[in-house]
């Protein structure tokens, strides 16, 4: 792809055209905006952010980011559903893959809206889940600030009159608005239908009876950060093996007819901008951030739940339940269901605030002066983690409310959460700030979790991977002082984890550079185990500051016995780079793979960066071929390095 420009471009906001405003304010003179030049990011383009496979009926799904054009409309007028992603999904014929470099046969696309958030295959029933922010300011609150020109030389109750009619005129608008668009993008059909029954109806992740120990009411907030409708979230499902229907033009001619992608949706309004996605057979579960006010000065950190059932056929959601754990979770791996249980794992984040009266305090002794100080600021609360149980009602049940049953708390004190895995009635949490403690958790009495035992080693675990039927965790992560938790270099760990009240190391290994990383810590789908050869496929990077060794970007194939007999050792790394040294200046550029790998008939293919190389995985390992996807291209364009 051609460079995208700087990440900035000038652009003057008189070229903008002005939007509808509300009568009262447009008489007044409308709204005060700046009128001189200002600086926005360019328009998105698009880039894949999903690839869903169905062997059954050789078909692709691929999910397309970038569509979006929302720095360009105009500010006063843009949609209330933000759409700067705008993703769409395009469906590819994989039967017949040509050899000679063209295109897979696209069959049909259709426009889902919003931004990625994840994708699960269950069967051959594809979920896509994209969430729109919701423009408060835009639509609502603009009309309200002080400085419009409509309250000028107003008192406050003057100005709250005037502010009140504002308001329900903004209101009365707004909830149009937001109707329409919501067709929109859950029909996805320029002609709109009076459908919104896949909108789950939910009142407030926060009701008014929940007041702050100061007696402050804590709807407010219920609107705001952390509120019912700062986003939107939607999901959407597709049978991959789906028949075709055609839509004929408005004219009437079948020569225009296009294939249409039929798709069921279901979605609700969010408390919090982004959300994590954890998919079961049954269930979809999004997790999104939130705050409970305790007082004026104080919050509890909570992580809102909200779950979509799938039916039998997994094709159509619906809104199922909601729920609220303390905490915030670390990935989707933080989540699980088993039974008719939801499990979460989540950390309390420690507090400061004032922690004493305000006081006057002597500023200096010699001068006699004194500063007042309005409060002492100190640690209020040490961050703690749990895990939580709570039971999913069923499809009959009244009650929409997930409850909770049981907790394990007490996990970590000062610590957070820095990986999670659940297998069935067991759960390991990886806690650290200067050690790791790798807790063991029983699960199997829901009303009773358990922590069952307690492994502290130096540094921590990122990813945790089972291997041998579950009896062993293979972690990935970093090795740090005991003393000060400074990171000292990348590590690899392989646990015992057989008996769930007595978990050990078998073996580690470290690759002592403090700059040297995986993106399989963050991205799981980086990390291949092949158990069949013990071979562990990962991406590595070393920066090389410290020079201890040299610079590295690629892959490394290590060996894992995973029964703990022989040490982890490298086997060979494969370089995803031409000059390994530019990576100390790192570079940023817009189209960039994923690391990837994929194994097949004992050969292995590396995908990274700009460039695929494929090598044999035996005992002496041959390059089989390399494509630089940037070849006849200036290797300097579109990179824009961060310090030369």
């Amino acid at each position: 792809p051609e460079p995208i420009g700087p990440i900035l471009t000038p652009i003057a906001v008189e070229e903008i055209s002005e939007g509808e405003m509300d009568p009262a304010l447009k008489e007044e003179g409308g709204d005060r905006q700046r009128r001189n030049s200002m600086w926005i990011p360019p328009n998105p383009k698009p880039r894949i952010s999903g690839l869903l496979f169905d062997a059954k009926s050789n078909r692709l799904a691929v999910i397309v980011s970038g569509y979006g054009d929302s720095y360009r409309y105009n500010y006063l007028d843009g949609p209330i559903l933000r759409d700067q992603d705008d993703v769409h999904v395009r469906l590819y014929d994989t039967s017949v893959i040509s050899n000679d470099g063209k295109p897979l046969n696209l069959i049909t696309s259709r426009k889902m809206g919003g931004a990625y958030r994840s994708a699960r295959m269950i069967g051959s029933t594809a979920h896509i889940a994209v969430q729109s922010g919701v423009e408060w300011h835009r639509h609502i609150t603009r009309y309200l600030d002080r400085w419009q020109v409509v309250y000028d030389g107003l008192n406050k109750t003057e100005y709250l009159e005037v502010a009140a009619e504002q308001a329900k005129i903004a209101a009365e608008k707004f909830a149009l608005r937001l109707i329409k668009e919501l067709k929109v993008l859950a029909d996805n059909d320029d002609e709109m239908t009076d459908d919104c029954s896949g909108v789950t109806k939910i009142a407030l992740f926060t009701s008014a009876e929940e007041d702050g120990e100061d007696g402050n009411d804590a709807l407010p907030d219920a609107l705001s950060s952390g509120g019912a409708l700062n986003s939107y979230l939607q999901i959407s499902s597709f049978d991959m093996n789906m028949v075709l229907e055609w839509n004929v033009d408005k004219a009437g001619a079948e020569e225009n007819a296009v294939p249409v992608m039929a798709m069921k949706t279901a979605g609700s309004f969010f408390p919090s901008s982004h959300s994590e996605i954890y998919a079961s057979k049954d269930f979809i579960v999004a997790s999104g951030r939130g705050y409970v006010r305790r007082t004026s000065r104080s919050w509890d950190d909570s992580t809102y739940l909200l779950t979509f059932g799938l039916s039998s056929n997994g094709t159509a959601p619906s809104g199922r339940a909601i729920g609220r754990v303390p905490g915030y979770l670390l990935n989707q791996f933080s989540v699980d269901e088993y039974d008719g249980y939801l499990r979460v794992a989540t950390t309390s984040r420690e507090q400061w605030g004032c922690i004493d009266e305000p006081s006057i305090e002597p500023k200096d002794e010699i001068a006699d002066a004194f500063i007042e100080r309005p409060c002492k600021w100190g640690l209020l609360k040490d961050s703690i983690s749990q895990v939580t149980v709570l039971k999913i009602p069923g499809a009959d049940e009244m009650s929409r409310e997930m409850k909770v049953v049981g907790v394990a708390d007490g996990l970590g004190k000062t610590e957070v959460i820095f990986s999670c895995r659940f297998f069935n009635d067991k759960a390991y949490v990886v806690t650290f700030r200067r050690t790791d403690p790798l807790y063991a958790l029983d699960l199997s009495d829901p009303k009773n979790p358990r922590v069952t035992d307690e492994l502290k080693i130096s540094g921590f675990s990122s990813y945790l991977h089972p291997v041998l039927g579950g009896d062993r965790l293979l972690a990935i992560g970093r090795e740090a002082d005991e003393e000060t938790g400074r990171v000292t270099g990348f590590q690899i760990t392989l646990f015992d984890v057989s008996d769930l009240n007595s978990t050990s190391v078998l073996q580690r290994y470290t690759l002592e550079d403090q700059w040297s990383s995986s993106s399989a810590e963050n991205d799981h789908m980086a990390f291949r185990y092949l158990p069949q050869s013990n071979l562990l496929l990962i991406p590595m990077s070393i920066r090389g500051y410290d020079n201890k060794r040299d610079p590295f970007d690629g892959f490394t194939v290590y060996y894992v016995d995973p029964s703990g007999t022989e040490p982890i050792q490298p086997r060979f790394s494969v370089s995803m780079v031409d000059d390994p040294s530019s990576i100390q200046y790192g570079c940023w550029y817009d189209a960039y793979l994923p690391a990837r790998t994929l194994v097949f008939q004992g050969n292995a293919t590396f995908v990274k960066g700009h460039s695929s190389v494929s090598y044999t995985l035996g005992d002496t390992q041959t390059q089989r071929w390399y494509h630089n996807f940037d070849d006849g291209k200036d290797k300097t364009t579109g990179c824009f390095s961060y310090w030369r």
